[in-house]
């Protein structure tokens, strides 16, 4: 689906300002300007690493980019909502090398059409490595080619993982993991969203520290 370029732009830029010094920190929580960040990186064969707000201010930053591309609107109809799409957590995320695809899945099964990741590249990265690897309905493997100005949303039962990349410069996303509004669907949607970072909205739109 086609977002704002503007708002990713604007988004680069304070990556590039406030990120981009500190890609060597790992599992820790620090402010970096105006932000409060909190980076984990996943034990996978790679360098991949989350990038989410550590506190409100920081939290509302990323909301209103969200608010901006627009992308809620595309899934108004197929998730099961009250009043309307909540995003539950949002991220930067990096990664400079892979050497083999984790594949995984992002939501349980019981989450079905309820709960989303976005991803959303901030920069035009070359095909041949480090795009997005993933399995179609019949179990082959296949690369979809990030594009700046496109993003890509998947839910449950999606395998999918990094494309595997040698060293290079690091490649940076903006992220976003949002769905229902309704509090009975958020057990199954917590188990995922919650290994992420330490703040994320519920669905009835309180924060909630991990």
């Amino acid at each position: 689906m086609a977002v704002r370029t503007d708002v990713i732009e604007e988004m680069a830029a304070l990556y590039q300002q406030w990120v981009a010094p500190h890609l060597e920190r790992e599992d820790e929580s620090f402010r970096t300007g105006p932000f409060a960040l909190y980076v984990t990186r996943p034990r996978w064969q790679s360098d991949v690493k989350w990038w989410s707000p550590d506190d409100d201010a920081t939290f509302a930053r990323f909301r209103d980019a969200f608010n901006r591309l627009p992308v809620a609107r595309h899934f108004e109809r197929i998730v099961d909502l009250d009043l309307g799409v909540r995003l539950y957590c949002p991220f930067f995320v990096t990664r400079t090398w892979c050497k083999a695809t984790d594949f995984h899945v992002d939501y349980e099964p019981e989450c079905s059409t309820n709960a989303y990741t976005l991803m959303t590249p901030l920069g035009d990265y070359a095909p041949g490595g480090g795009h997005l690897a993933y399995r179609d309905a019949w179990g082959r493997e296949r690369v979809y080619t990030y594009r700046k100005g496109t993003a890509v949303a998947f839910g449950s039962h999606f395998w999918h993982g990094t494309e595997p990349v040698g060293s290079g410069a690091p490649r940076a996303f903006l992220c976003f993991t949002f769905g229902t509004d309704k509090a009975r669907h958020w057990p199954a949607i917590e188990k995922s969203v919650a290994t992420q970072s330490r703040l994320v909205c519920r669905p009835d739109g309180t924060m909630q520290r991990l």
